[in-house]
């Protein structure tokens, strides 16, 4: 009877607690889901597919000792970026020093002044993502002719003064 292949392990961080644990806990769910449809197929290669994850909290600090582990320790196939710009860009000095590809979830501009050749972004956005979050609010403002009279009275008024118990007055908040 033949051995079965040994899987393919990708390793990756993602902030499965802290600040991003949501959006971190709905990327693990479709690499979870990615995963069980590839190994149900047969596996990439004829080699089923081991995902190694580690919760870097939100700390970016710990991002490259998680990434070395991975490749030291866990030796790894493959690593994939987490998710965001908060555990993309520390993990690059490292990724490039060994010269792994590596692909990056909803990182803003990760590689702009890196210029690494092996580092893939998945962003929505396209090749600048930093100016096209905003062009679309800034095209809509050029488009505008008249100011919107809801929106001026919110941004020019000013706090009228209120009495108080004492009969002096103050200024109440803008409402």
């Amino acid at each position: 009877m033949p051995a079965a292949p040994a899987p393919i392990r990708i390793g990756y961080c993602l902030s499965l607690t802290g600040p991003l644990a949501g959006n971190s806990r709905s990327a693990q769910l479709a690499h979870d889901i990615w995963r069980e449809d590839v190994n149900s197929r047969g596996g990439l290669l004829g080699r089923p597919v081991e995902l190694v994850c580690y919760d870097d909290r939100g700390d970016a600090s710990l991002v490259p000792g998680i990434y070395k582990r991975l490749m030291d320790e866990d030796k790894v196939d493959l690593v994939i970026g987490g998710y965001g710009t908060n555990t993309l860009l520390p993990a690059m000095p490292l990724i490039m020093k060994r010269q792994r590809f590596f692909v990056g979830l909803m990182g803003l501009g990760v590689n702009n002044a890196l210029a690494y050749p092996n580092y893939f972004a998945m962003i929505p956005t396209g090749p600048d993502p930093n100016a096209a979050l905003t062009e679309g609010f800034f095209a809509l403002a050029a488009e505008r002719r008249t100011p919107n009279s809801r929106t001026i009275p919110f941004s020019a008024r000013r706090p009228t003064p209120r009495p108080t118990a004492s009969g002096s007055s103050t200024r109440s908040p803008i409402r």
